[in-house]
């Protein structure tokens, strides 16, 4: 059993299951459909969000993705509010509900994210420090059901980068500690991308992260810095196209 635990995806996986287990049984507490009448939709996800959600599903099955809708007054360029809101790779699985059943769909992407945000911190927290043990399950549960997590859980387009999050900060130590730049520059980029509202705050995480990882001698922090900073602008530079 030890040696089974020691594998490398048994605490990624545990971590997402605990978390999956744990936002469901707080869904059939709460009663929200099919466990009672309540909805997810609140807030701006149910004003906003959700019209946006319903807009790009009818698209996607269409087939109808224009870059300007006159579905929002008098017409407006869709590619501003889709770099903010709609480009999580999350949402082609709205295809696969019908609408009907769109609130149900928002909840189960919401879960999926939350679960897999998890996975992700315990993927990484094994990488950066080096253990596998039941301390992994516990911070990356604590990680993925924090209260910032629930609290803005209905800013659904957020959650893709609170997934890629611990995988950039392990990309990055892994890049300072190894020079392979490969994961670091594409996260990162993938993370402006998907949502450059909240990749914007995990640029300023990442260099406060460098500068503590780093600060041994100056030569070393300078050296280091270049790189580290010339690295980042190129990944700003393959998300630049929608940024």
């Amino acid at each position: 059993m030890l040696r089974f635990t020691q594998k490398r995806f048994f605490y990624p996986v545990c971590a997402f299951l605990v978390a999956s287990l744990c936002l469901l049984g707080a869904s059939v507490f709460e009663g929200f459909y099919p466990f009672g009448d309540k909805t997810i939709l609140t807030v701006d996800l149910y004003f906003q969000y959700t019209p946006m959600l319903s807009h790009l599903r009818e698209g996607l099955l269409s087939g109808n993705l224009s870059l300007y809708s006159f579905t929002v007054g008098m017409g407006t360029n869709m590619i501003p509010l889709a770099a903010y809101y709609l480009m999580s790779p999350f949402n082609v699985l709205l295809i696969f509900f019908p609408q009907r059943l769109l609130a149900e769909a928002i909840l189960f992407i919401i879960m999926l994210k939350l679960s897999l945000s998890a996975a992700t911190c315990a993927f990484s927290l094994q990488s950066i420090y080096k253990r596998k043990n039941p301390l992994v399950l516990i911070s990356s549960i604590g990680y993925a059901l924090s209260m910032y997590s629930i609290a803005y859980a209905w800013n659904i387009m957020w959650l893709d980068v609170l997934i890629l999050f611990p995988l950039v900060i392990a990309a990055l130590e892994r890049m300072l500690r190894t020079k392979k730049i490969g994961w670091y520059i594409l996260l990162l980029s993938l993370c402006m991308i998907i949502n450059y509202y909240i990749a914007f705050m995990i640029c300023i995480f990442a260099i406060i992260w460098y500068i503590f990882y780093s600060f041994k001698s100056v030569k070393q922090f300078f050296f280091r810095g270049i790189s580290f900073a010339l690295y980042s602008f190129l990944a700003a530079g393959m998300a630049a196209v929608l940024l």
